[in-house]
């Protein structure tokens, strides 16, 4: 393990600016933003937040937080949350894809770290994931299957709540 020390970078990011699945999609289409249809069958499906609110986000490799070598998802996020830091809800995911400034993140996968969506087409549950650069140009909001048991890159950016959720 890596012993240099983390020192989050909070962004405010507000949830509960769409009060359903249908706003954020119009306004994802209005800015040319390309979400992609598992991606719509999760956020059809996920708690919207009813009041708008202020949730600090962060974003870091696992790298940041020690650990220099493939590692188990379970493992990440026991570390994470010894460090202060949480699973994210998973209304973040298309807050974070509106309003935080993709320059800064230019041609990195940023993973939702949350409490996995369960899957229609995998045993794996699926988190959000969020390419800011693409060929085409435009950032685009996926979905990817992971499972708490399998190995993971130490080198994935993954974007982490400074406030627990429900969820934990």
């Amino acid at each position: 393990m890596s012993t240099q020390t983390f020192r989050p970078v909070w962004y405010p990011i507000y949830i509960g600016t769409h009060h359903s699945f249908e706003p954020f999609l119009a306004a994802a289409m209005e800015y040319r933003r390309l979400v992609t249809s598992s991606a719509i069958g999760h956020l059809a499906r996920i708690e919207w937040s009813k009041k708008r609110s202020k949730v600090d986000v962060t974003l870091c490799h696992a790298e940041h937080l020690g650990l220099d070598r493939p590692h188990r998802l379970s493992e990440l996020y026991d570390l994470a949350v010894s460090r202060g830091l949480h699973p994210c809800v998973p209304e973040i995911a298309p807050a974070l894809f509106e309003q935080f400034p993709s320059r800064r993140w230019q041609n990195e996968y940023v993973r939702l770290a949350m409490k996995g969506l369960p899957s229609a087409r995998h045993q794996e549950p699926e988190l959000f994931g969020i390419l800011w650069k693409t060929r085409v140009g435009r950032p685009y909001l996926n979905t990817n299957h992971e499972s708490a048991d399998h190995l993971q890159d130490h080198r994935i950016l993954r974007a982490w709540s400074k406030q627990p959720s429900s969820q934990d």
